[in-house]
């Protein structure tokens, strides 16, 4: 606990590095190699495992960025730089990986500016990346981990963005089975963006998968979290979990791209926007989880869940499979949906439906309507405590 909060006085610039032992600070003395002791304060590289040393980078960044050669671990990295500019890069020949413990990724106190991480990572224990308020982590290598342990994006006030857009070749893989926690957390506020939009950060064209096998599904966004989808295709598991209260209390944005569940059940609060990307929820959900269904506004003690299609794909058609009953929206809270544009393609039938539209029920509000024509008038139903509507004035639906 000590160690702890020194490191944190640490980070904030509270205490000078020499006070903090077990932190390396970087100074690039000779070359870029991240191994090389000299290239370290006290002319010590940070020891080659997940528990002792936190690597840092602070002050005037040099002209000596680091560079990792050869695969090692550290507990974790923090870049303390107010406007970042700070870069960690691989040997693109041989592909190092820096598998990162418990400390994760800080940037706390990064107010402006980008750190780039174009280095393959992996994640060695439950971990939390952190950026400062108005600052950027913009990670372009492969990140990779296979034992399911959580990933936090932001906590305790740091608002700023992390984006995830793997370079040429490079991708994010996160699998493994947790039954204790949901796999990918977006939390307090913060924005993780899932492929660069080409002009604040480079697009991707990778296939990413984070999927956990376990009782807990992949993805939650809560505390006003926010997930926005630029570029690349997104294969998540189970979008949050059956029963559990607060995984979807913030919002996400599918602007470009594709994000496809296995399932998205119990959405009980928080925006669902599609504008002009791909979400798409398959008929493959795990028997724990969500069973391929897609359910806003759904059981559970939140309300006021929304849906809104201005552009784009909203893909039902392959949802629910032979595991629950039919999509549905407001069963039990109140939901609403608006469609001004793109297409809502439900095509549901029990045992998979095919693209493209078919005999299709939508469950709105306690009854239920049956449609299978492009325009359809759809109404709503209260009943109760259920206030659920769709409003239709613009695209298709199918």
């Amino acid at each position: 606990m000590f160690n702890r909060r020194l490191n944190f006085l640490l980070i904030l610039g509270l205490l000078p590095l020499s006070s903090y032992a077990a932190s390396r600070a970087w100074t690039g003395a000779s070359n870029t190699d991240f191994e090389f002791p000299a290239n370290w304060s006290g002319s010590t590289a940070p020891v080659n495992d997940l528990s002792t040393d936190l690597a840092v980078f602070s002050g005037t960044v040099p002209s000596n960025p680091p560079r990792l050669s050869a695969s090692r671990g550290v507990t974790g990295l923090a870049f303390t730089t107010s406007t970042g500019g700070w870069s960690l890069s691989g040997n693109t020949t041989t592909r190092p990986v820096l598998t990162l413990g418990a400390s994760g990724i800080t940037t706390a106190g990064q107010s402006s500016g980008n750190t780039t991480v174009s280095a393959d990572l992996a994640l060695g224990a439950a971990q939390t990346w952190s950026v400062g308020t108005g600052g950027t982590l913009l990670v372009t290598g492969n990140v990779s981990c296979s034992t399911g342990l959580p990933l936090i994006i932001n906590s305790s006030g740091n608002l700023g963005t992390v984006i995830l857009s793997p370079a040429a070749g490079n991708s994010i893989s996160l699998t493994g089975g947790n039954s204790s926690a949901m796999f990918l957390q977006v939390r307090t506020g913060g924005l993780l963006v899932l492929g660069g939009d080409g002009v604040a950060a480079p697009a991707t064209s990778s296939v990413n998968t984070i999927a956990n096998s376990g009782t807990y599904g992949s993805l939650a966004i809560t505390g006003n979290g926010s997930v926005r989808v630029n570029s690349g295709t997104w294969n998540f598991g189970d979008f949050g979990r059956n029963g559990s209260a607060d995984f979807f209390s913030g919002s996400l944005d599918a602007r470009g791209g594709v994000i496809a569940f296995n399932g998205a059940r119990y959405l009980g609060a928080g925006n669902l926007t599609v504008n002009g990307g791909t979400v798409r929820v398959t008929n493959t959900g795990s028997i724990y989880s969500n069973g391929g269904k897609f359910a806003l506004g759904s059981a559970g003690p939140l309300g006021n869940a929304s849906l809104t299609l201005n552009s784009g794909l909203l893909d039902l058609a392959q949802a629910n499979g032979s595991v629950g009953g039919g999509n549905s929206l407001g069963i039990g809270l109140s939901a609403r949906a608006v469609q001004s544009g793109g297409i809502f393609q439900n095509g549901l039938t029990i045992g998979g439906g095919t693209n493209g539209g078919t005999s299709t029920s939508f469950n709105i509000g306690h009854t239920g309507l049956t449609s299978a024509n492009s325009g359809a008038n759809l109404t709503y139903t209260a009943v109760s405590n259920i206030l659920a509507s769709y409003t239709l004035s613009g695209g298709t639906f199918l």
